[in-house]
């Protein structure tokens, strides 16, 4: 995976902060990443949202640890 030197994430033009979801995609459309990484993040975020949602019958305890650790793998390959 080839990580840009910089990638800057700016604001949507009304002032607000970006979604998840949207960072992803800008993300991907700047070349960090491919649509399956995007996928897999894209799917991340839905289980941290579902979590922030009081939503818990939406995960299980085994999707969080697979994300923290993908979320760990995926830090790992895009600082180096």
């Amino acid at each position: 995976m080839q990580t840009p030197k910089s990638v800057h994430i700016h604001c949507e033009d009304n002032g607000d902060d970006k979604t998840m979801n949207t960072m992803i995609d800008d993300l991907k459309k700047a070349g960090v990443y491919n649509e399956l990484k995007a996928k897999q993040l894209r799917s991340w975020a839905d289980i941290r949202n579902s979590a922030a949602h009081g939503q818990f019958d939406q995960f299980k305890r085994m999707d969080v640890e697979q994300m923290l650790k993908g979320i760990k793998d995926f830090l790992g390959e895009v600082a180096t």
